[in-house]
């Protein structure tokens, strides 16, 4: 019963993430489920669709979502003190799997900011991305944003270096792609 409906999160820092409801739906007593039901939580949701989220970092973020969609959190190694915490705030089952599969995709969200093309966010950061740790053609801003580079540009570069879209709206100039 996968009808592929998409829930996006936008964190404080202009982030965007997407996720299968059917991947939420799976622990439905964790927080993202609830906030995307309403049950009873404030939240804050953009008129075009996001739920807002203050004061998160994205990698563990990325990391909440991969729980979901994979039943293993595997937080970055700064936060790993915190994971207590973490699975705390977002109600997820106190029995979690550290364990990682080596056949886990590896996702990246690419975003277009800028209203002349040239601004582009890419998540994780590319140092964080293992095609492009040792260098990349990208300009890259202290926020992590690619300057002057359209993100149609990443799309192809990651694409050369074996990655596939998984999913890309032309309106928002959003596209996950990700690698086996």
């Amino acid at each position: 019963m996968n009808d592929n409906k998409t829930v996006q999160f936008k964190l404080t820092n202009g982030q965007i993430y997407g996720i299968f409801l059917d991947h939420l739906n799976k622990y439905p007593d964790s927080f993202l489920t609830k906030l995307v039901l309403n049950e009873g939580l404030f939240h804050s949701k953009y008129s075009g669709g996001d739920y807002f989220l203050l004061d998160e970092d994205p990698s563990v973020f990325a990391s909440i979502l991969q729980f979901y969609r994979y039943d293993t959190l595997l937080l970055p190694v700064q936060f790993e003190k915190l994971k207590n915490n973490i699975i705390d705030k977002y109600l997820l089952p106190d029995e979690i799997s550290a364990e990682v599969s080596q056949k886990l995709p590896f996702y990246v969200v690419i975003n277009d900011f800028s209203a002349d093309k040239t601004e582009t966010l890419i998540t994780p950061h590319p140092s964080n991305i293992p095609e492009l740790k040792n260098g990349y053609p990208f300009l890259v801003n202290h926020y992590g944003r690619l300057q002057k580079t359209n993100y149609v540009d990443v799309v192809n570069y990651l694409t050369s270096k074996g990655y596939q879209v998984e999913q890309w709206d032309c309106d928002k100039r959003h596209v996950l792609m990700k690698k086996m």
